[in-house]
C-alpha cells in the first residue's frame, strides 16, 4: 500500500497536467517526519509557448520548483535527489542533453555548489502532448528543535 500511494498520486498529477492554464503546475508533498518533502513541478505551457525544446521547458520546471522551495522556506541546496521524467518530441529519443545543459545551470555552481542524484527516466509521453519534462525533487530540511528556533 505504501508503494501504491505514490504511483497513485504521481498518476493523478499526470492526468492533470494534460489541461494547464497559464498556471505554474507545481505539488508539494511533506513527509511525516517533517523534514524531508517531494515536490513535482512542471513548466508552465501557455498557447504562446507550446512548441519550447526541452532545455526552455526544464528551466521552467526548475523556476517552478524554486519558487516551490522558497514558498516553503527551502532552496535547491536542500535537494538531494532529482528525477526527471523526459519525453520525445514527435517520436524521436528524448533530449537528455537538453535537460543536462540547464540542470548544470542550476546545480554544481557558486550559488548551488551540491549536485543532487539524477535519475533521466524517459517515458513514452504525458496527456499533455506538448509537455516533455516533470521534475520530482527529493529535499531534506534539518528538523529544528526547540533550542535552535
Amino acid at each position: 500500500m505504501k508503494k501504491a500511494l505514490p504511483v497513485a498520486v504521481l498518476s493523478l498529477f499526470l492526468v492533470n497536467c494534460a489541461e494547464r492554464s497559464s498556471e505554474d503546475t507545481a505539488a508539494h508533498f511533506p513527509s511525516k517526519t517533517g523534514h524531508t518533502t517531494s515536490y513535482f513541478a512542471a513548466p508552465p505551457l501557455t498557447d504562446s509557448d507550446r512548441h519550447q525544446d526541452m532545455s526552455s521547458q526544464t528551466a521552467g520546471a526548475f523556476a517552478v520548483l524554486r519558487g516551490q522551495l522558497h514558498a516553503n522556506g527551502g532552496s535547491f541546496t536542500d535537494c538531494v535527489t532529482i528525477k526527471a521524467y523526459v519525453a520525445a518530441s514527435s517520436g524521436e529519443i528524448a533530449d537528455m542533453q537538453g535537460f543536462s545543459s540547464e540542470f548544470t545551470r542550476v546545480f554544481g555552481t557558486k550559488l548551488v555548489p551540491n549536485t543532487p542524484h539524477v535519475f533521466q527516466i524517459q517515458v513514452s509521453g504525458f496527456a499533455n502532448h506538448d509537455q516533455l519534462v516533470l521534475i520530482e525533487a527529493h529535499c531534506v530540511r534539518p528538523k529544528l528543535d526547540a533550542n535552535t528556533r
